[in-house]
C-alpha cells in the first residue's frame, strides 16, 4: 500500500499532482479554507488501478486582519481525479474551526460544464465567523457518486 500526504496549508502558490499508482493507495491531503489570498496552491491527486481511500482534511485558514478579511466562497485545492465510488473511499474530515458541530455541515455533489463532479461542503457561520463554502473536484469518474459514498466526519 501506497501512503502519500500532502499539506497544503503553508504552500502559497503552485500546482502538484500525486499519483499512487497500482494497488491500494490511502491519500491525504491536508488544507484550509478561508484564505484571502488567490493563487492558492492545488494538487491533482490519483489513486490508479485499486481500492483507494482519499482523505482531505479541510480546515479554517488563519486569516491576518480577522474573519472580516476571508473568502466566504473557495475551492479547498484538491482535485480527486479518479475517485470511483465503487471501488474506492473518499473522507473529508471537517476541523472544529469550521463547524461546532455535525449540523453546521452542509453537503452538495454537483458538475460543472466539463462534466467534472464537485463535492461542495457548506459551513454556517459562527460568532465573528461568515458562513463559506469550498469545493473538492472529483473528476468524471465520480459522475455517478452520491453523498452516501463519501463520510464526511467532523474532528
Amino acid at each position: 500500500m501506497t501512503e502519500i500526504r500532502v499539506d497544503l496549508r503553508e504552500i502559497y502558490d503552485g500546482i502538484g499532482t500525486v499519483d499512487g499508482g497500482n494497488g491500494d493507495d490511502r491519500i491525504e491531503i491536508e488544507t484550509e479554507v478561508g484564505s484571502p489570498f488567490f493563487g492558492r496552491p492545488s494538487v491533482g491527486a490519483m489513486g490508479g488501478a485499486g481500492a483507494d481511500t482519499f482523505v482531505v482534511h479541510v480546515e479554517r485558514a488563519d486569516v491576518p486582519g480577522g474573519s472580516e478579511d476571508a473568502r466566504t466562497t473557495t475551492s479547498t485545492g484538491a482535485t480527486i481525479g479518479d475517485f470511483d465510488p465503487s471501488e474506492d473511499r473518499l473522507i473529508v474530515e471537517v476541523d472544529g474551526s469550521l463547524a461546532q458541530d455535525d449540523d453546521d455541515i452542509g453537503a452538495e455533489l454537483g458538475e460543472d460544464d466539463f462534466g467534472n463532479s464537485g463535492l461542495t461542503l457548506t459551513f454556517a457561520g459562527a460568532e465573528y465567523q461568515a458562513q463559506s463554502s469550498a469545493t473538492t473536484r472529483l473528476g468524471s469518474n465520480a459522475a455517478g457518486a452520491t453523498l452516501d459514498d463519501i463520510t464526511i466526519v467532523r474532528v
